[in-house]
């Protein structure tokens, strides 16, 4: 029997990563240590060229000639379009890399793309939008395929041969779902006789033990759920168990089914990680050992209310003791035990991690 495959990519999410906005001294030329980001570990924004003044009502690039900065994503982003806003708000838009605003050795006037944001009036940048999106977000791809006909041999049970297949990579936290719906409310329909019908229903198998449609009918199913794919096809078995239709009318009959797929976030999925840290008896450790959904960011389990009251958010990182009231150490970042690297907020919490914080590692960590 043949079958119909199709491949499809789950659709990336641009969403507004950060916003760059223009500080620093108006003595001193724009550095990229001058940057302040709405979300840590996102962008940088790099200068080169002349040297770039920095004015409070300005902005960066303060009436200057041949200066360039331009926006590039830190690992794991990836950047969609730049928006540039100029000391009067104005904005022009850049929606191809590389993400650059400029002035050239004869026009002072900040322009994007090799046009001014507005001729002979700005005078430089006050902020730049980011969007994009995470690459771990969104990363799935995969291949289905389904016989494009099934011939209906018997009443009751008939198999779909070689079932339902899928193939391919999910992201973190997240299921396939495969879902049939029927032209004709999961009827065959008599060609002549459109008033003919014969119903049935999808099962995952054969019912067995002489069943027939009547005593399976409430008990149909209609989608097919893999919480894993590889490269090696998966297979779900799948068939119908049509309605007596013996006494029906002669006659071709047929129906359509539409199978559709859907990447949704897998809620059955649970990662279960440790966080140590420095309990209030100096130089002792204590462990929380705590369960998860997969694809649970820090941000999301310290705002469910079942994180320990020593963890928060700062600066975009997971920290320990930081802006709560909860002290039994200095204060300091969350790491991953397995490579020393901090922990940022929107990071989806590993699955058999530990986490400790700097204290307890010996202030070996990093970014």
């Amino acid at each position: 029997m043949s079958g119909i495959s199709s491949t499809a990519y789950a659709a990336q999410t641009e969403t507004l990563l950060t916003t760059i906005t223009a500080v620093g001294s108006n003595a001193n030329p724009a550095t990229s240590a001058n940057v302040s980001y709405s979300t840590e570990g996102v962008a940088t924004l790099t200068f080169s060229g002349q040297a770039v003044a920095y004015n409070s009502s300005a902005g960066w690039g303060w009436w200057g000639y041949g200066w360039t900065a331009t926006v590039n994503a830190a690992e794991g982003y990836t950047i969609t379009k730049c928006i540039f806003y100029d000391d009067q708000n104005r904005t022009a838009t850049d929606s191809e890399a590389p993400f650059v605003v400029e002035t050239t050795e004869e026009d002072k006037t900040p322009q994007v793309n090799g046009t001014p944001i507005l001729a002979d009036q700005s005078k430089g940048i006050k902020k730049i939008e980011v969007y994009g999106y995470a690459a771990s977000e969104n990363n799935s791809s995969y291949t289905i395929t389904i016989p494009d006909t099934l011939t209906v041999q018997n009443i009751g049970w008939n198999e779909l041969e070689d079932g339902i297949q899928a193939s391919g990579t999910l992201a973190s936290g997240k299921k396939l779902v495969i879902t049939a719906s029927s032209n004709n409310s999961f009827n065959f329909v008599n060609s002549n006789a459109s008033s003919e019908k014969i119903p049935y229903v999808f099962t995952s198998q054969d019912p067995g033990d002489g069943k027939t449609y009547s005593d399976v009918k409430d008990n149909g199913i209609t989608s097919w759920t893999f919480d894993t794919l590889s490269e090696d096809a998966q297979t779900q078995s799948a068939g119908i168990v049509i309605d007596d239709y013996s006494s029906k009318p002669a006659g071709t009959y047929t129906e359509t089914v539409t199978f559709t797929t859907k990447v949704e976030d897998n809620n059955n999925i649970l990662v279960t990680f440790t966080v140590k840290r420095v309990a209030e008896s100096f130089g002792d450790y204590t462990d929380g050992s705590y369960t998860v959904a997969a694809g649970t960011t820090w941000q999301q389990f310290i705002d469910s209310g079942n994180a320990p009251d020593c963890l928060s958010i700062f600066y975009g990182k997971v920290c320990h003791d930081m802006n709560n009231g909860v002290q039994d150490c200095g204060g300091t970042n969350i790491a991953n035990t397995a490579d020393y690297k901090h922990v940022k907020s929107d990071d989806a919490i590993i699955d058999g991690a530990t986490y400790a914080c700097d204290d307890y590692l010996g202030y070996k960590a990093h970014d």
